[in-house]
């Protein structure tokens, strides 16, 4: 089977890393697999390249006018939609390439529009893989940004595109319950849900509790990194590592500003530049993931387990769906400070619960590899791909 992965684009992330593994496991299961880009490739994005299998690679911007073909052009005040996300779809006729791909799989709710008019203009059938729908994306982050008078309007016209995109699907895809959870309430959809996967190390043994609390993501200041600032002043004794990409320069600037500001450039570490081996290294000598924001589902704590690492995470958060509070890992309430100190200080103060903690995560994760997952998903496409032929 010819199969479509397509994405908005290449940055270093938990969906990107989704959609690599999905490619190259099933290669592995025979089908011919490409990823395709609705937004142009960046020069910094090219890390994503360094996988020992990269799948084939093609950029749609290709075909996009001559001055949209170099870079994103993002729209205000999302940082993730850009000027290709909204003209992608209506290109169709140039997509040379996709005329003879047989189904698409389409990750995050950005590449919706453009697998709608695929299917529409060019009958290919394609799988929704939703991360973060787009109703949770508006109510969480953008809301905020615009006048109370329009919020009605607004989430009516997001709602509506939405169940839209969702409801001409072949089948919806979601990676926690609670994202499954809010699909149902709001669109009557009753997605299947495939956690995410991750390469568990083969031994735990030889691994230190670790002199350092770990938190790794991608960043932006909506995943509230200030939080961690205010958690480490509670704690002079403990240093903090603060790594993974900013998807804002000048988010990451004020962010070391106020580190300077508070006096704690001696507890912690800023590290957004690393590849895949320095966060693997990372992760391999941290007392524990560390992460102050609601997930869906949080990857990283999905990683962190895979070397044998305990895990703070806010409660409810998608990762709950698999660890346990006291068994893998501790799950404060949200934006609860005293809470966070608190399970922050009894990893630090006990490494031998933080080992067994690991231990319990570590076992727990192996049930999770990407081979594991990915299989998952390719019998429910499948299936369902047989029984329509």
């Amino acid at each position: 089977m010819k199969i479509a992965i397509l994405l908005d684009q290449l940055t270093l992330g938990g969906v990107q890393k989704n959609a690599l593994y999905q490619a190259e496991k099933l290669t592995l299961y025979g089908q011919d697999v490409k990823i395709f880009l609705i937004n142009p490739i960046q020069r910094q994005d090219k890390g994503f390249l360094i996988h020992p299998s990269p799948p084939p690679i093609i950029s749609l911007s290709s075909y996009y006018p001559f001055f949209l073909r170099s870079k994103a052009i993002t729209i205000p005040p999302s940082k993730f939609l850009s000027l290709q996300l909204l003209i992608a779809p209506f290109l169709i006729p140039r997509y040379l390439k996709l005329k003879n791909i047989d189904l698409i799989i389409a990750h995050g709710a950005t590449t919706a529009f453009t697998a709608l008019q695929l299917r529409r203009q060019l009958g290919i059938p394609f799988w929704a893989i939703i991360y973060d729908p787009l109703i949770y994306i508006w109510q969480k982050i953008y809301a905020p940004l615009f006048p109370p008078l329009v919020h009605p309007l607004l989430r009516k016209i997001i709602k509506l595109s939405e169940k839209t995109y969702l409801s001409q699907a072949t089948g919806v895809i979601t990676q926690s319950q609670t994202s499954a959870s809010l699909l149902k309430t709001e669109y009557q959809i009753h997605p299947r849900i495939i956690f995410p996967g991750c390469n568990p190390v083969k031994s735990i043994s030889s691994l230190p509790a670790g002199k350092y609390f770990l938190a790794l993501s991608r960043w932006s200041l909506a995943k509230n990194p200030f939080f961690l600032l205010s958690l480490i002043q509670k704690l002079p004794s403990i240093r903090l590592i603060i790594a993974g990409h900013w998807q804002e320069k000048k988010e990451l600037t004020l962010f070391q500003k106020k580190i300077i500001q508070q006096g704690l450039s001696k507890q912690i570490q800023l590290r957004p530049d690393l590849d895949e081996k320095e966060k693997n290294h990372l992760l391999q000598h941290c007392r524990a993931w560390i992460h102050p924001h609601f997930e869906g589902f949080g990857l990283g704590a999905l990683e962190a387990a895979a070397y044998g690492k305990p895990i703070i995470i806010p409660r409810n958060s998608g990762a709950n769906n698999i660890f346990k509070h006291g068994r893998e890992g501790l799950f404060p309430p949200e934006g609860n400070l005293e809470a966070f100190v608190r399970a922050t200080q009894k990893l630090w103060q006990n490494p031998i619960l933080a080992q067994k903690m690991g231990r319990a995560a570590w076992e727990k994760s192996k049930k999770f590899s990407w081979s594991q997952q990915t299989l998952k998903l390719w019998q429910i496409i499948n299936s369902s791909h047989v029984s329509t032929n």
